[in-house]
């Protein structure tokens, strides 16, 4: 480490990110990479909140220590908020800005005049006293309602254990709706020509699913997301040429070996980020291959409808959050190979995101259940209305041909439960479909998009096929057998 630093050099390491960051990578005793650079450049251009995308490796979080440091050494009273996807994960910040405070002559000073210094806080003596400290670092689960910053680092929040589910994506997505309450309105201590202060949200992260939180929709009814318009900085392992983006570190072989041990997915959104390759990702059901059946429907045994309800829309509202539909599967048994009737056809997947739940029950369920002859109908148990409103319309309508199943108990975790109920049944040849279903362009997409990483932003057609395999799994688990000269049964290949 320097002992001194003269004032010239300390006032260039302020002018510009660059500098400073290469100021610290040279004390550690490392070499600058370009697309350091570049992260440091495109993080000083004054946008108001900017989405950095790279690949594992490249030290984001090293970055984002420095830029707190940088904009607290710049503005003495910047309120800093970090937030990760788990409070360790936030802590270990405090950790490695003490440690990067203390390394450099320029501010190693800091720590002796520190009012607070835990796990999660840091604040310097020499900044205004306020309620906010100088740095926070919180999980992204913590209540931060009611915070106040001039900065906030959004570090990886996304990861696999929270973000598996539509519902937990979700849940995510609100999270970050917050940031905007918590921000000063506008930047504070600096002049509107300064553009580094102008930057008020940074969010960093790698992608976990196609159906990444970090990505604002391109289509659909519900546009809104709090990263909207912001921009963004992304960059994968390798260039067009095959090579290393930050040989500093990664040698090109030492990535190509990486690839060579990672599967396609996983490749593609950690180290390639690139978003036209993540929509083209192999499902988890191998679409190409289910099986299309003409099967009449007065062929069919035991034909049952599935229905999965919408809670907001049960009493009459048709309000949409362009993502939820009230969605039903009707199927029946039909006979496998030596005849049990131990195979699933699909004739009819219906859904709307627009139709209040009475309205569908009325005018889209039960003329379904009359033109299918449907026997039996089963409604998810997730909304207890529901199940009573659609008894009290079967009565009401006089369809005594269909009876109500007890409700349809949801259990475990929704994303585990669709792949285990689609993935085996419908790639083994045990559900098949009438080409129409799989010619409905909303239905093919939740089929194609549900990936072992994720489910789509829509799942509830697929969720009512899920609900409707587990009905008939009984059946399904019946396998094939056929009787050879010496009368021993075996099972088919």
């Amino acid at each position: 480490m320097a002992t001194k630093i003269s004032k010239q050099q300390a006032d260039e390491l302020i002018e510009s990110f660059e500098k400073f960051v290469e100021h610290y990578v040279n004390l550690m005793g490392f070499k600058m990479g370009d697309i350091q650079r570049e992260l440091a450049a495109f993080m000083t251009h004054g946008d108001l909140g900017i989405r950095i995308h790279v690949f594992r490796g490249v030290g984001k979080s090293f970055l984002l220590d420095l830029y707190c440091i940088w904009r607290i050494l710049r503005c003495w009273d910047t309120k800093i908020l970090i937030v990760s996807a788990k409070e360790e994960n936030a802590s270990t910040h405090i950790s490695e800005l003490e440690k990067l405070i203390g390394l450099s002559p320029l501010t190693c000073g800091w720590l002796d005049s520190t009012r607070t210094a835990n796990k999660s806080t840091l604040d310097f003596g020499f900044s205004a006293q306020e309620a906010a400290p100088s740095i926070r670092c919180v999980g992204i689960e913590s209540t931060i309602e009611g915070s106040r910053a001039d900065l906030i680092l959004a570090d990886d929040i996304e990861a696999g254990p929270n973000s598996r589910t539509d519902a937990a994506r979700a849940w995510l997505v609100k999270r970050m709706d917050e940031f905007e309450n918590i921000i000063h309105p506008t930047p504070r201590f600096t002049d509107p020509d300064v553009l580094p202060e102008l930057t008020q949200i940074v969010v960093v992260g790698t992608y976990w699913s196609p159906m990444s939180v970090y990505v604002p929709p391109t289509s659909g009814e519900d546009m809104s997301h709090p990263l909207k318009g912001f921009p963004v900085f992304q960059r994968g392992a390798l260039d067009h040429e095959d090579k290393s983006t930050f040989p500093e570190r990664f040698s090109t072989r030492v990535l190509h070996r990486k690839r060579a041990k990672k599967s396609h997915e996983e490749w593609t959104l950690q180290f390639v980020l690139d978003l036209s390759q993540l929509s083209t990702m192999s499902g988890a059901v191998n679409f190409d291959k289910i099986i299309r059946n003409v099967v009449p429907h007065n062929k069919l045994h035991t034909i049952t409808m599935a229905l999965d309800p919408v809670g907001e829309r049960i009493k009459g509202r048709s309000r949409s959050d362009g993502r939820d539909e009230i969605a039903f599967t009707i199927g029946g048994l039909i006979r496998g190979p030596s005849g049990q009737l131990n195979r699933l056809h699909i004739i009819n997947i219906t859904g709307s995101s627009k139709d209040s739940s009475e309205d569908f029950m009325r005018h889209v369920v039960v003329p379904a259940i009359l033109e299918f002859n449907v026997m039996r109908i089963q409604v998810e148990s997730n909304q207890p209305a529901a199940y009573n409103l659609m008894r009290r319309i079967l009565i009401e309508q006089r369809v005594t041909s269909c009876g109500v199943m007890e409700p349809y108990q949801a259990r475990g975790d929704k994303h585990d439960r669709l792949i285990s109920f689609l993935e085996p049944n419908i790639d083994g040849g045990l559900v098949s479909f009438d080409q129409s279903v799989l010619d409905d362009d909303a239905t093919s997409h939740q089929l194609k998009a549900l990936t072992y990483h994720g489910m789509p932003r829509r799942n509830d057609r697929i969720d009512s096929l899920a609900q409707l395999i587990e009905i008939f799994t009984p059946h399904l688990g019946i396998p094939d057998t056929k009787q050879d000269w010496n009368s021993v049964y075996v099972r088919d290949a």
